[in-house]
């Protein structure tokens, strides 16, 4: 049985909740991850917590997308691609 293929997931409200149970099974199925949340220091806590040192952090506030298309290029352009979107912030 082979492996199965290392997946990019970006994950927002990954500060708490269920986006942070998803982003801490993803890490334990050795995805590699997009934080996103409103703010950096919590994405830190959360990065540090889940021991997940290689996430990208991608700071922001769903009731504010302004700039959000500047964000998806960097994000994209970092990670090289992004196989899979887990929406789990909320306003």
């Amino acid at each position: 049985m082979s492996a199965a293929p290392r997946r990019t997931v970006w994950i927002t409200g990954a500060t708490s909740g269920i986006g942070e149970a998803v982003a801490r099974a993803c890490h334990q199925r050795g995805d590699r991850l997009v934080l996103s949340a409103r703010t950096q220091e919590r994405l830190e806590s959360t990065r540090q917590r889940l021991g997940v040192g290689g996430a990208i952090l991608a700071p922001f506030d769903l009731a504010n997308t302004a700039g959000i298309e500047e964000l998806t290029a960097q994000v994209w352009s970092e990670a090289q691609g992004v196989d899979i979107v887990v929406h789990c912030g909320g306003i």
